[in-house]
Formats: structure tokens, sequence, C-alpha cells
């Protein structure tokens, strides 16, 4: 039996934030490293120490152009990965796994994640968010949930009638 290892080609950086310290996170191998800013020069850094990126907690909040509207669930869109989600949603790994019942970190895409309000009952928020299926229209969920299209279209942003399957959207 052999075993080959192979090098990374190119280490690939991302800046984050680690207990309110400017951090550097090794795509490839999740190693989290902060770095000491020299006041004169803010481009030049030092790793100065490592931890392990379930102990982050994000401090980054995501823009309003990120976020259509407040929802307690995410959509894995493809590329994504946990750590990325918990950094947009200021939580930690930890907590979407124990949220979310996951017993590693690996995700698929269009998986729906819980990533805020943990302790709310689940059967109380889908009360009020309606994921769109095949067939669906806007005036079809709107009657089923005593609304106008208009009023529909207002609580989520849309400018359009257009909707796709696995769309969530907002009731209340």
């Amino acid at each position: 039996m052999s075993i080959v290892l192979y090098a990374q080609e190119q280490t690939e950086f991302k800046d984050v934030v680690l207990d309110g310290k400017p951090a550097k996170l090794n795509i490839s191998t999740g190693e989290v490293t902060i770095v000491e800013v020299d006041k004169k020069d803010e481009d030049k850094v030092e790793p100065t120490k490592s931890a392990i990126e379930k102990d982050i907690v994000a401090v980054k909040s995501p823009s309003e152009a990120e976020v259509e509207f407040e929802s307690d669930f995410h959509i894995v869109k493809e590329g994504e990965n946990l750590f990325q989600i918990s950094i947009k949603y200021e939580t930690t790994l930890a907590a979407l796994q124990k949220a979310n019942k996951l017993e590693t970190t690996l995700i698929q895409t269009g998986q729906k994640l819980r990533i805020r309000n943990f302790d709310t009952d689940s059967a109380e928020i889908d009360k009020l968010i309606w994921t769109v299926r095949k067939g669906d229209t806007l005036y079809r969920i709107a009657l089923n949930n005593d609304l106008t299209v208009e009023e529909l279209k207002r609580l989520n942003g849309l400018t359009s009638n257009t909707i796709k399957i696995g769309q969530e959207l907002r009731l209340k």
C-alpha cells in the first residue's frame, strides 16, 4: 500500500475577523491565522497565532444588497461552505451545526439551513415562509395565504411576477 500526497499549488487566503482582530483564512486547509497590522504600513501583515475555524465568531455584517429580507433560513448556493455562511450571518460553525443537526461541516447546494433564531419553533417559522414548488404562481400563493399579489411582491421585494422553484417567499 502506498500513500501519495500532493502539495498545494497555490494557497488562497480570505480576510476574516476573529475576536475583533484581523485574520487570514487559508481556503484550502481552513486554518485561521491572526495578523498584526503595522500602524505605519497597514498593507504589511505578520502571522502571529493560529486558531481552529469552529471557534470563530464572525463580526462582519452582510450588506443590504446581500440580504433580500430577514429570514431565519439560508438556501445553500453552489460553491458556498458552512464557514462562509457562518461569517455572512455572524454566527459560529458549531451553532450552525447544532441548529441544523449536522455531524460535519459538509453541506450541499440547495440545502436549507437555519441561520438565526435557533430557539424558535420551526413549525411556527414554516407558516411564515412559502417555498415555491412546481406549478406555484404568485396569485395562488397569495390566495392560499389571504394576501394580494401586490402584498406578496412587496413583502419579498419582487418587481416582477417571476418566481423560481425552491425560492422562499415571506408571507408576513
